[in-house]
């Protein structure tokens, strides 16, 4: 425990991060608090409002101790990122407290959990990492701000190697969020699929739909069935995907960021400063690779 109070002397800006981390869930349940126990509401608007100001000051914070002489370091590094998930996830924090405090002090409709399995699933996940794009997104503009304002001849590295871990962990929520639902938990589970009831006569008699034999058949190009060449490319270009997005995508940026690139690592032949860039640039390809490939399948039925 002395050890850890010694840190944060030396360190203040880490001990800013952690007090604004605390300010922020305060503020938020003594907002609810408020509203859903005091019947206060105007007063926690105004509480649940100023909670973006703990962004500013941590900001702030980080600026003034870089313009102060303070050598660029990770600590600089980790403030830009708490600034951008902060301000990307804060809302949703937001309305997830609101929810449970609803419903145990308003009378609230319980909370919604997302389903495991099916398109809300799967639209579920996207939306989250698209939150972590946005994180990702003004992170990285806060650290070309830092890396901007920091001392002539400073050491800026900490700071871009935050911007290259922040990358690697978009490319690894990507593989096992969104990617991962949109190609193994698309389908509905057997409880989500309602179950088909037959038609009912005017007596209760359950007849069966009338079908006429020049009427024509509702079958389309989805019902096709696919030739084995398409189902062979496709199969081709689903591998090609995840070369892209895996080995000379992911892992290629994990090693660039070590500094241990390997000759199997196409984005290794290029100039040093190239290859981070060209290692994100290879994943999202095959990103886009595997969702074109999952769109096609979608329109045409997979076989």
């Amino acid at each position: 425990m002395t050890d850890l109070w010694q840190a944060l002397r030396e360190n203040p800006l880490v001990a800013a991060i952690a007090a604004a981390e605390i300010l922020f869930w305060l503020l938020i349940l003594a907002g609810l608090a408020v509203r859903y126990v005091l019947r206060r509401r105007r007063l926690s608007w105004l509480m649940l409002s100023s909670v973006p100001l703990v962004d500013v000051v941590i900001l702030v914070l980080t600026v003034v101790d870089l313009r102060g002489g303070g050598d660029p370091g990770a600590v600089h590094g980790l403030a830009a990122v708490y600034l951008g998930v902060s301000v990307a996830f804060g809302p949703s924090m937001v309305r997830w407290a609101d929810q449970r405090f609803a419903h145990r002090f308003a009378g609230g409709p319980p909370p919604v959990r997302p389903p495991r399995r099916g398109p809300l699933r799967v639209r579920h996940e996207w939306r989250e990492w698209r939150k972590l794009v946005l994180a990702w997104g003004i992170s990285c503009l806060v650290l070309l701000l830092l890396i901007a304002l920091s001392p002539p001849g400073g050491d800026v590295g900490a700071l871009w190697g935050w911007a290259i871990r922040f990358t690697v962990v978009l490319v690894i929520w990507l593989v096992a969020g969104p990617l991962y639902s949109t190609l193994f938990q698309s389908e509905p589970s057997d409880e989500d699929v309602p179950s088909a009831r037959p038609a009912v006569g005017a007596r209760g008699a359950e007849t069966a739909p009338v079908s006429r034999p020049d009427a024509p058949s509702p079958a389309g190009p989805r019902d096709a069935p696919p030739s084995s060449v398409g189902k062979a490319a496709r199969e081709i270009a689903r591998v090609v995907g995840f070369l892209l997005l895996l080995p000379q995508g992911a892992v290629a940026l994990f090693l660039v960021a070590r500094g241990e690139p390997s000759g199997w690592v196409l984005v290794s032949h290029l100039p040093a400063p190239f290859q981070a860039p060209a290692a994100v640039v290879v994943a999202l390809a095959g990103v886009a690779l595997l969702l074109a490939l999952r769109r096609q399948e979608h329109r045409v039925g997979r076989p």
